[in-house]
């Protein structure tokens, strides 16, 4: 995609493809394609296999990838004492 995306472009549950999911999330499409193959420590976000070849992502799923990795300094800070 030649635009630069903000993810104010995209509506809470739209289909996007690999490489507008990447921009979306700050990562390389690289990423999002080996992090399908791996084990589950290294899973990323959800993903609709739509073809043999093609994978969409939706908007709602990658929302909730970046929310489920939210870390809390205060809470890293307690657990380490």
């Amino acid at each position: 995609m030649n635009q630069q995306m903000n993810r104010a472009d995209f509506g809470p549950n739209d289909l996007i493809s690999e490489d507008e999911a990447a921009a979306y999330l700050g990562i390389s499409p690289q990423w999002l394609r080996c992090s399908r193959m791996t084990k589950p420590s290294w899973a990323g976000p959800r993903f609709i296999k739509v073809s043999k070849r093609r994978v969409q992502y939706s908007t709602r799923h990658l929302n909730e990838f970046l929310a489920a990795r939210v870390v809390d300094p205060a809470e890293r800070m307690a657990a380490a004492s």
